[in-house]
């Protein structure tokens, strides 16, 4: 009895092992980022910025577009620091898990938190998380609209800019699981794999971490009499990419809240 029930175990496992690897194409490949993503303003420069995220709120950004590039800008941050008397940004910690999917290199299309998979290449895939990690925000009702006002009186613009009050600036934490292309009759796999497109892909190393900027950035040239929302419906649309801001280096520390 004991002899024909390890048999029967070890043709089940030669049955199994033959078959390879199967299951369907993970339902939730490529998908699309929230609307909102799309509309931030995005800045992914994040090696000084995400410890000083604080210093960022109220100041004004100068922006030149970048030629040959849509919605790219080169962008200074001024010293001027514009905010009520008596105020201070809010922090919160939202640290909530907003998007989850894994992605190849067609996701670049979305562009935003997602240009980064353009470099995939034809054996990679990878699980993507993002997380809102920090807003530090001035809420609507403190925007000092008549001190910005002033400043743009006292401050002509000739047109060969754009300018930007910094609102608010939200962090965003990317957590990145790789995958690699495997054989699918490939015998002893370990670890997660997924289907996508009649392949097999098996999660290999560790995760990796980066981060995103991303700001609410009314121009102060033309929004100054629109009501400005946080991160919502009502907030601006561009969807600008920020591909260099200086001036971080000469800012003083932003004064904590009391």
């Amino acid at each position: 009895m004991t002899i024909k029930l390890v048999l029967v175990v070890l043709l089940a496992v030669s049955i199994t092992g033959c078959g390879g690897v199967k299951f369907a194409t993970d339902p939730n490949f490529n998908k699309s980022l929230p609307q909102d993503f799309v509309k931030r303003d995005l800045y992914d420069k994040t090696d000084i910025f995400k410890y000083r995220l604080n210093d960022l709120v109220g100041h004004i950004l100068v922006c030149r577009p970048v030629a040959g590039k849509t919605k790219t800008e080169d962008c200074d941050l001024k010293l001027t620091r514009i905010v009520k008397p008596n105020t201070a940004p809010d922090v919160e910690m939202p640290k909530q898990a907003i998007y989850r999917s894994k992605v190849n290199s067609k996701a670049s299309v979305q562009g935003s938190y997602l240009a980064f998979t353009a470099n995939f290449s034809a054996e990679q895939i990878a699980e993507v998380t993002i997380t809102d990690s920090t807003l530090i925000a001035i809420k609507s009702e403190d925007v000092p609209i008549d001190l910005l006002k002033a400043y743009v009186t006292a401050n002509p613009n000739d047109g060969s800019v754009k300018r930007y009050w910094i609102q608010a600036a939200l962090l965003a934490t990317l957590i990145q699981k790789d995958f690699t292309k495997i054989n699918a009759d490939a015998k002893g796999v370990v670890g997660n794999t997924a289907g996508v497109g009649g392949s097999v892909f098996n999660e290999h190393g560790t995760d990796s971490y980066d981060w995103r900027i991303s700001m609410l950035i009314p121009d102060i040239d033309k929004d100054l009499d629109k009501k400005f929302s946080i991160f919502g419906e009502d907030a601006p649309g561009r969807g600008l990419i920020i591909r260099a801001i200086e001036g971080l280096e000469q800012l003083p520390k932003a004064p904590e809240k009391k």
